[in-house]
């Protein structure tokens, strides 16, 4: 008599083996997508700030072509108004027409913002130039001196804030303007003041 084969065991795998493969996959996604995530508000977050970073150089970029050539700058605020803005003034020409122009911070709101107005004429509404800005002391007025620079020049340093959900610190700005205008005898008293800090 032939002897018989043995019978064959089942291929498949038990119950606590599927568990344990399953198991094993879920931790191995669940870190990928963590990382996933990370990678993703890292870029956002970066894309946001150096957004901000863009718009505040193109912006300081328009100020310096106004804030050369002009032929007084006036002392900025020393503290912010209760509605929480600092002022600065300066008197430029642009053809045969002497402007002055008025520049504020709103800490409270973050936004920077400009007006102007045409000698005789009236003064325009504000224009938000910046967001997304803070600062304690934004305005500095570095008059002109014999031992130093011979042209007045303004001073804004600004910190461009990071989104309400990000742990990075705010970048701080600062860029400088001379007033190529402006002599040793110019004053900065009563420029512009008829324009009002609000």
């Amino acid at each position: 008599m032939e002897a018989k084969d043995p019978p064959a065991r089942d291929a498949g795998v038990t119950l606590v083996e599927v568990m344990v493969a399953m198991g094993v996959t879920s931790v191995v996604m669940a870190m990928v997508t963590t990382a996933v995530v990370q990678m993703y508000r890292f870029t956002n977050r970066n894309e946001v700030l150096s957004n901000e970073m863009v718009q505040l150089q193109t912006t300081f970029q328009q100020l310096d072509r106004s804030v050369r050539y002009a032929y007084a700058i006036s002392q900025p605020s020393t503290a912010a108004t209760t509605s929480g803005g600092w002022y600065v003034e300066w008197t430029s020409i642009t053809g045969t027409t002497q402007f002055c122009n008025q520049l504020r911070l709103n800490t409270t709101s973050g936004v920077m913002q400009q007006r102007r107005r045409p000698d005789g004429g009236s003064l325009s509404a504000w224009v938000t130039v910046a967001s997304s800005l803070g600062a304690t002391q934004p305005f500095t007025l570095q008059p002109a001196s014999t031992s130093g620079y011979p042209h007045q020049r303004l001073i804004v340093d600004v910190t461009v804030g990071a989104p309400s959900t990000s742990s990075q610190a705010p970048r701080r700005s600062t860029f400088s303007f001379t007033a190529l205008n402006s002599t040793l005898t110019t004053v900065s008293t009563g420029v512009c003041s008829d324009m009002g800090r609000p």
